[in-house]
This record gives structure tokens, sequence and C-alpha cells, in this order.
């Protein structure tokens, strides 16, 4: 224990055997406060100031069994000076006072968040630590020291410069490393550099020097007043407190010579960017020498933490404040939590004066606690007076704010985790070597064509064919391929009943009973058009889209087909027709099915390209996606259309050469559209104006080659819908389509180039993927310590 000399004990008077016992009262009493401790001797009772580490002796007072000289009780001098002890070497680093900041209730959670930052995850969560923060000069660093017991270097007119992260860690060990953390806007060779300083000391009075080194690496010796980078200070060491402490550069109010507009909003970044962190408590120091109005960082605690629940107000310097005064009232009155509320309160500290900034810890304290022995102190509750009590007040302030913020914690890591997760899939397989290339890019081939094979026969049992929308269209359930085809078709083949005819007979609004066969969906919408639409389809708007026909009578349509056969004339005899009479009709009235079946066609290839983009969405990486939808997807989908539209044209030249059926049903349509004619001659020979068909030749002709034409049109309109879906659609889009991504055969015909090219990994995905290889081991760790700790 480190003791005061003789000198500094005025001397022992006697007193009664009742004050004696007064006395040992009031001093456990003090003792239980934090103002002393007490110790039995064989001669009595010895009264101490401070922590058990040692502080002055105060007085001694003899037992039952104590010498008379013994017996005498003294009082201190108004001021005593106390000896200096010497700075504790690295074996002394286990200090009272750090240990000081937690006690047993909070030592299992504090356990959590040591093994979380053992394991790296500091640098992807943000874990709880205590910001020292306040305006410039308003003894920030001083409250930080007292706190940790650790001699921070001192120099005239030269505050707080740089962050200061003082990291303490339990290990097996006693190690005080220093570090830079710098900051991300300085150059990648600034920063190297400052990454490469690393030392450690194995004696606080090294701290100066180290200190210094760390200064003239960031450059704070050519002229710049603050540095965004962090000097962090690792102390660990067996039974150590888990906690992160920070010393903030001081809120400036104004420029001046050596501090520049830059240099503050520099600082204020700064104190934002730790303040804001909803898992820091905030020290926010303020000091008794200037007005509280006046220090910026109570506005700042109030924009980041506005209820107050995790900013504690320390004040410093009340030794400056005249005794009695209406200042030192007021400064009272903010103590207690009467001016400005906080949640967490206030609490008053005393640091060393100007002239005894080499005093000793034991020395500093014992001074603050002499101070707040006097009036008006002592009327004050003593947990928010003093460094012993602030130890203690923060010890119970991080159990609180770690037992709420653990849940938080824990759920933020699952959700990173996961993210991570997600990031690591979207990158795909490690592709770093030619045989890792060689498998990703078979294990990708093998995927694809699963896939598209499954969506080729229309097996969905693969969460990738899963239905995000009940309407069928390209923009929704493309995965679903077959089933966008099959309905593509179907519109196909409604879209041919609807337009494919360029005229159609309509008697009186209603259809023809001649005409060929619909879908009832569309000989609904046939004779609703034919009731209500007065005006004819404009036939310029067949060259970019479908219309309805044009509407003719059946006087109409025989007329021109007796011009047709005029100018088709040949050898026939009267009464009789050309037979190419029937092909030529049979075009003009066709000529809409050329349009129809591109349209259908670009359709089906805009569904193979989307879907094939969703598949190498799902089974690539970004990188090899877009190289190979570079070198091959996109010129193979191209070239299948190509080869369809060309197949389509054959079907459509075939369409326009000379007509040839051999089905059955074309004779029995013609006999059928004859006999429906003879009907109506029968009906009409009763009239007085009939004229019967040897009058007119030509014209009974004409209506054998119309009836011919339409029961022709009738037959080819239902092959060439067969036709297009199986020759155009299913041999050139659907059926190549898994050839047209990427086969194992491809790649087994592939350079070792090629497939570098391909499948090579950039550097800039390398580092990507070994950066969230890494955090995702670190997550992984992290919640299996949560899980440990707490399951405990």
């Amino acid at each position: 224990m480190y003791q005061l000399p003789s000198s500094s004990i005025q001397g022992i008077h006697n007193i009664t055997p009742s004050s004696l016992s007064n006395l040992k009262n009031v001093a456990r009493k003090r003792a239980t406060m934090g103002f002393f401790t007490t110790t039995h001797t064989p001669n009595g009772y010895t009264y101490t100031a401070g922590s058990s580490r040692a502080s002055s002796v105060v007085g001694t007072a003899a037992g039952p069994a104590g010498n008379e000289e013994d017996s005498r009780l003294g009082h201190m001098r108004n001021s005593s000076t106390t000896s200096v002890a010497p700075a504790p070497p690295l074996d002394d680093l286990n200090t009272a006072s750090l240990e000081a900041l937690q006690d047993d209730g909070q030592r299992k959670i504090l356990d959590v968040v040591d093994n979380l930052k053992r394991i790296g995850l500091s640098n992807v969560l943000s874990l709880p630590q205590l910001v020292v923060c306040g305006d410039q000069s308003s003894g920030k660093s001083s409250v930080l020291e007292a706190i940790t017991e650790i001699p921070f270097p001192r120099k005239e007119n030269l505050c707080t410069r740089f962050a200061t992260e003082i990291i303490l860690r339990r290990s097996d060990t006693l190690k005080v490393t220093t570090t830079i953390n710098p900051h991300h806007e300085r150059t990648e060779g600034e920063q190297a550099a400052l990454r490469r300083f690393s030392r450690t000391i194995s004696d606080f009075r090294q701290l100066p020097s180290l200190i210094e080194q760390a200064t003239i690496l960031m450059g704070l010796e050519k002229g710049r007043a603050f540095s965004r980078d962090v000097l962090i200070i690792e102390i660990s060491g067996p039974n150590r407190p888990q906690l992160t402490l920070v010393d903030l550069p001081g809120l400036i109010h104004a420029k001046n010579k050596s501090q520049t507009e830059e240099d503050i909003i520099t600082i204020r970044e700064l104190v934002d960017e730790y303040i804001k962190n909803e898992r820091t408590v905030i020290l926010a120091v303020i000091s008794a020498k200037n007005d509280y109005a006046n220090q910026i960082i109570l506005e700042y605690c109030r924009k980041v933490d506005p209820k107050g629940t995790r900013t504690l107000g320390i004040i410093t310097k009340p030794d400056m404040l005249r005794p009695g005064s209406d200042n030192e009232k007021a400064w009272l009155d903010l103590a207690c939590n009467k001016d400005i509320k906080l949640d967490l309160g206030w609490h008053i500290v005393k640091n060393r004066e100007d002239g005894d900034m080499a005093s000793s810890f034991e020395h500093r304290n014992a001074s603050e606690r002499t101070f707040f022995f006097k009036e008006p102190y002592r009327k004050l509750p003593h947990e928010m007076l003093g460094i012993g009590a602030l130890r203690l007040r923060l010890s119970r302030l991080l159990r609180d704010h770690l037992k709420k913020e653990i849940p938080g914690l824990q759920q933020e890591l699952s959700e990173v985790l996961t993210i991570t997760y997600e990031d690591l899939e979207k990158l795909g397989e490690s592709r770093a070597t030619f045989q890792e290339q060689i498998t990703y890019l078979t294990k990708t081939a093998m995927s694809v064509q699963a896939l598209t094979e499954a969506a080729i026969q229309g097996r969905y049992d693969n969460a990738f064919f899963s239905i995000e929308d009940s309407e069928i269209s390209p923009e929704n359930n493309t995965a679903r391929l077959r089933a966008n085809v099959q309905y593509y078709n179907g519109e196909f083949s409604r879209n041919m009943q609807r337009y494919g005819r360029k005229t159609m007979i309509v008697e009186d609004q209603r259809l023809d009973p001649g005409e060929f066969e619909v879908e009832p969906r569309v000989e609904k919408e046939l004779v609703a058009w034919a009731q209500t639409v007065d005006q004819n389809t404009d036939n310029d708007v067949r060259q970019h889209e479908p219309s309805l026909p044009k509407k003719v009578s059946r006087d109409q349509a025989i007329d021109h087909a007796i011009q047709v056969m005029k100018l088709s004339r040949g050898r026939e005899l009267p009464g009789s027709f050309n037979p190419q009479v029937i092909g030529q009709l049979f075009r003009e009235q066709s000529e809409p099915w050329r349009l129809i079946a591109l349209l259908h066609l670009d359709a089906i290839a805009t569904t193979c390209s989307v879907f094939v983009d969703m598949v190498l969405d799902r089974c690539t990486a970004p990188d090899l996606k877009k190289r190979l939808w570079a070198s091959k997807v996109e010129r193979s989908l191209k070239d299948a259309a190509l080869s369809a539209k060309m197949e389509l044209q054959r079907i459509l030249d075939d369409k326009d050469r000379h007509p040839i059926t051999y089905s059955y049903t074309y004779a029995a349509n013609v006999q059928r559209n004859r006999n429906i004619r003879i009907q109506q001659r029968i009906k009409e020979g009763f009239k007085d104006d009939y004229v019967t068909p040897a009058a007119d030749m030509d014209r009974a002709a004409a209506e054998e080659a119309f009836d011919s034409e339409r029961a022709y049109y009738r037959d080819e309109m239902k092959y060439f819908i067969n036709v297009v879906t199986k020759q155009v659609i299913e041999r050139h889009l659907m059926i190549t389509l898994p050839t047209q991504i990427i086969s194992p055969m491809d790649i087994a015909l592939m350079t070792e180039e090629e497939i570098e090219f391909l499948a090579g990994e950039p550097q800039d995905i390398r580092e990507r993927r070994k950066f969230l290889e890494d955090r995702r081991a670190l997550l992984e760790n992290g919640l299996e310590t949560f899980r440990f700790a707490l399951a405990r």
C-alpha cells in the first residue's frame, strides 16, 4: 500500500474512548461511501483515503492494546503534501480502477462482447463502447485518464488532435499494443504506411514516445492541426474488463491561426460519427470554467440522443467556481438534473490542477476527495461525486446498457450474416485455378441444362419456377417457359381466327353461315363485331399489326371472284374456271398470316431470351453471365430467331404455291358449301325476278371457285397453325434452347484460353470473395458465441 510520509500528518492528540468509538464509526461510514478504507492492524485501525490499492493515510486510532503515544488522533493539515508514486510497470497494469468498470452482475454480459471482439467482429458490428467527448479544453482527456489510470502525455497548449481508442481486452498474457487505423480518404500508399505502424510497449512510461511517433506518422508535425486517423491502444490481460474507451478531439468554437475552418468541420464530423452509434454511451464532458449554455457538445448530444437515454453528463473543474456564488448554484442545479435533464443524470469530478499534472493518481484522487468533503458538495449524493463513484456508476450503466443492446446485437449479427451468405452466393464458387474454372463451368452448364430442360418439358418442381403473378406474360412468370409458350401458341391460333382473313362475309350484320368454324370465344367476338362495327378497318393498319377483316357482302365477294376469273382466263369452257383462281383467291385472303406469324415468333423469341437471362442470373456469377452472354448466348439466340424466321418464310412460300391438299374434309366442306348455295337458290326460285344460273355462266363458276377457296382456306389455316408451332417454334426456338446457352460439350471443346476468359475470376472479385469469406467466418463464430454464452 502506497502511504503518505509522516510529514503529511500533523500529529496525534489525546481523545476519550467515546470519541475514539465515534471516530471509528464515522470512518467506517466514510469508507462505505468511497472516501476512506479501514484496515485493522495489531495497533488499531488505519484509515486510508481512497481505494484498496493505496492512497494517503488520513489518521490512525489506537485500539485498547495500543501504546499511549499511538492513542493520539490528529487532524490533517489544510495544505498537506503527498508523495508522488512512480508510474506502475506492465506487471501492475491490472489496476483496481480498470477492474471497477465491471462487477459480477455484468461479467457474463461483457464476456459475450469480449468474445465477439476477440474474434474480430468489431469491424463488422457496432459494439458497445464509452466515448469521452466535449468542447476543447473541457477536461476530456483528464477524465479518461482518471477512469483508466493510464498516464497520457501532455504538452502546453496542445489538445487532443486525433481520436484515441483504448481497447481493453481479456487474454492470458499482459500486452499493450498500439496501431493506427487510417481514414478511408487517405491514399492507398498512406493507408498502407499507417497500417504498418504497430508497437508493443512494456511500460506506460513509454506511452508518450509512442504517441509522438504516431503523431509524426499521421503528418501532424507538417502543419496539419488534426487528423481523422485513429490511434488504437489495445491493453490485454487476464481478468481485464472488455471495454472500449474513446477520447475524441474537442469541439472547436471558432477558427484561429492554428485551427482552420476545415479543422472545425473535421472534428465535428468525427465526433458525430462516434456518438451517433446507438450502442455508444456518451460521456459528455463540460467544464465549469465556462458557461454550459455555450458548450456545443450538449447540442450534439441532444441531436443524436434526444431523450438522453445513453448520455451521462460529466462536470469538470468545479474548483474554478467561486464558493457561494450564483454561478456555483447554477452548476449545482445542473448537476442535480434541474436544468438540462438527462435520464442518466450528471456527475462531478475534479481533475488535477494546472500546476499538479505530474502528481500520481493517488494524489489526484486524494485531492478530489478532500474537495468534495467540503460544502456545498458534501450535501450532494456521494454516488455523483468523484472518479471512484464514476467508475462504479459506469459499471452499472454499462451492465444495463449491454442487457438492453445484446438482443439487438444478436439480431443484427444474424441479419448481416444472411446478407453475407447472399453476397457470397451471388459470386458463385471460387475460380482462382484452372481446375476450379473447369469444375465451375461444368457445374454451371449442368445446372443451366437441368433448369432449361425442366422448363421446356413443363416440370416446375424447382424453386426457380415459383409463381410470382397469376398473369402469364413476358413480364410475369417467365421462368415457366412451357406454360408461356403454350399460352402464346393458343393466342396465335385465336389471332389467326380473328385476323387471318382479309375479308369476311357479313349479311344484315350477321356472319355468313358458310364461313369457317372458330372457337366459341372468337365467334362471340366476331358476332359482336359484325353487329356493332359499321366502318371497315383501315387496311393500312395491317402493315404493322393485325386487324379485323374487311366486311363484304356475298355478292361483293362473288363480283371480286369474277374479276379474278377474267384476269386468269385460260382455255376452260364457259361455266368453268381456271384452277389457279382458287390459289389467287387464297393468297389474297391469307395475306395477314405473315404478320400474325412474325409477331408470334417475336413474342416466343423474346420469352426465350428473358428466360435465358433468368437462368443465367440463377446459375452463374454476374461476371460469367456478362462474358457468356457477349461471347455466345446473345449470338446463339439471334441465330435461332433468324433460323426460325427462315423456316417461317419457307412455310409462307409453300403456302403461296399452287394449292395442294389431300384432306377428306376439303371435299366435305366444298359439298357443304354447295348444299347451302342450292338451298338458297331453291328459296330464291319462288321469286319472280329469279335468274337461273344458265343466264350467267361466269357468276356460277365464280361462286364455285369462291366456295372452293373457302373450304381450302379452312383446312390450310389449321395446317398453318400447326406447322408454325411445330416447325418454327418447337424446332428452332424450344428444342435447341439448352445448346444456345452452354453445355458440358461446349466446355469440352474449349481451349484453355477460352475457359480462362469465361471463368477466370477478376482480381476485384477475388478480393471481394476473400473479404466475404472472412466476414462469414467471423459472423458464424460470433453467432456461435452468442448461442453458447446465452445458453449458460
